[in-house]
């Protein structure tokens, strides 16, 4: 039945500004490549800013000009293209999150970019960019009302979205749904946002610095001058007088580069963060000069994570991210939910989240795991060793290498736990990169044992654990547990699974169904 929102909407026409300041940088940087050979520039910035207007700016308008939306009871419509026209149905029912994104000129013009994910999709299946804010919380109302009536509809009561409908009650419905109370999880000071910075570090800005550097090829003894100002004169001689200063400085510079960098891109990304839970589910928003603002249903939420590093570890710190059944390509299938945050709060957020019982002591996997990795880690480093000293004899003294390797596989066993739960699996693995998950059984989709040749010979066995929506190489596997172990724990967790499922199905069937 057709409704009131049912109507074609355009995109705001302050969408065609921006996107012509969008595009002033590509056209910028092919006006420079011109500008480097002057007796041909002026000709050749002529044929670039003609193309430019003949062809670029033309299809701008056209694009905004085909592009039509509009939302049904059911699906979100998108039209889109010039030459090759898409017509996009996205059923209401399958969309995970809305994220509404205001990067520093939308939110100077009060226009936003609005992201609709799916389940199962690696990146956004419908991009309206831009709207103004208030028609993109529009449409994320209208998303979230349709999750609460079919919530409601699968939930003892009778309520269906389309007899609703009929009834003339949806707009009530949604209004009514709508104002659900909003429990705050998690919020993050300007404190706490800079100092997650400390243990990040990033080489983006570095990288974008020496490409300039590269491109304009500036006097290095001129740009030194310019950026000291003759302040450090000592330093500068002492760089001239010794390579090693020089490397050494260099390294120190680089890393605090890196690190003053990893506090900016955490200090844009981070800033005024909020988590918060509001029914059914999870909503979060942060940014400085880009605000992000979205939700994750619960009802797709598979797995929790929580991440840390020896570091932070160390600190007592650590991150939160949830595995959704959309699989976020930046981040092996997670998205953060709790950037930063004491280990204790994590801990409390995440059975906020999945509302789980408290998981008993972990338990190691064989120790038979640790001369496995050593013999592994050493038949690498002779074959390496032998392969190299072809062209570098002196290589052979590599072999002291050897009993760091021991302390590595010993990490490697020492960072690898396990324990189960009536609800729940929880594997801990990594010696840099350290990973906790948490993977609610009902969530599973397969169990599976599988040994290896050279487990075979051991006696030891890894045991999978898919879920929707898990990354290949960023699962929860436990891996080198004795055969009888791995066997009784796969029996376990699929036991556990049946009754998890059958517990879900019978909270979410009506009285009708269970008499």
């Amino acid at each position: 039945m057709v409704t009131a929102h049912t109507q074609e909407h355009r995109l705001h026409p302050i969408t065609l500004v921006q996107r012509v300041i969008l595009s002033l940088p590509g056209l910028v940087i092919l006006l420079l490549t011109t500008w480097q050979s002057p007796d041909e520039g002026n000709l050749a910035s002529l044929v670039v800013t003609i193309l430019y207007a003949v062809v670029a700016l033309p299809i701008i308008y056209l694009r905004y000009a085909r592009f039509r939306y509009w939302i049904t009871d059911t699906e979100l419509v998108i039209h889109s293209g010039v030459l090759t026209r898409q017509h996009r149905n996205i059923p209401l029912d399958k969309i995970q999150n809305v994220e509404i994104v205001q990067r520093l000129l939308p939110r100077l013009t009060g226009t936003a970019q609005v992201q609709v994910v799916t389940a199962g999709s690696s990146a956004a299946e419908g991009v309206l960019q831009f709207v103004s804010l208030e028609e993109a919380n529009r449409i994320r109302e209208i998303v979230r009302s349709y999750n609460r009536l079919e919530n409601r509809a699968n939930g003892p009561a009778d309520a269906n979205p389309e007899s609703a409908n009929q009834g003339g009650e949806l707009p009530e419905l949604r209004s009514r749904l709508a104002s659900a109370p909003r429990l705050s999880l998690y919020a993050m000071s300007i404190g706490r946002v800079l100092l997650s910075g400390v243990f990040r570090f990033s080489l983006l800005y570095i990288a974008l610095i020496f490409s300039a550097l590269q491109f304009f090829q500036p006097d290095p003894d001129k740009l030194a001058d310019w950026i000291m100002r003759s302040r450090f004169e000592p330093v500068l001689e002492a760089m001239r007088a010794s390579p090693f200063t020089s490397a050494v400085l260099a390294i120190i510079g680089a890393a605090a580069l890196s690190w003053l960098s990893g506090i900016i891109v955490n200090l844009n990304k981070f800033f005024a963060f909020k988590l918060w839970k509001e029914g059914s589910k999870i909503g979060r928003r942060s940014g400085l000069l880009t605000v992000t603002e979205g939700s994750i249903p619960l009802k797709k939420i598979q797995a929790l994570v929580v991440r840390t590093n020896p570091v932070m570890s160390a600190a007592g710190w650590s991150s939160l991210h949830v595995q959704t059944m959309g699989l976020d390509d930046n981040d092996s299938g997670h998205r953060v939910v709790v950037p930063f945050a004491r280990t204790g709060e994590t801990d409390e957020i995440a059975h906020s989240i999945l509302d789980f019982d408290a998981i008993p002591a972990f338990i190691h996997v064989s120790q038979k795991r640790i001369m496995r990795l050593f013999v592994r880690y050493t038949l690498l480093l002779l074959a390496l060793i032998a392969t190299i000293r072809i062209w570098y004899p002196s290589i052979v003294w590599a072999v002291f290498v050897v009993p760091a390797l021991f302390g590595t596989a010993y990490l490697q066993w020492k960072h690898h736990l396990y324990a189960v739960t009536d609800q729940m699996l929880a594997v801990k693995r990594g010696v840099i990169n350290r990973r906790t998950w948490m993977l609610p059984l009902a969530k599973a989709q397969v169990f599976y044992a599988t040994e290896s040749f050279f487990q075979r010979r051991r006696g030891l066995r890894s045991v999978y654990v898919d879920s929707a929506g898990a990354s290949s190489i960023s699962r929860p596997v436990v891996i080198d547990v004795d055969r009888e172990v791995a066997d009784s724990l796969t029996n376990a967790l699929y036991s556990r699974f049946k009754l998890a499922t059958r517990s879900l199905d019978q909270a979410s069937s009506g009285p009708s169904d269970r008499s």
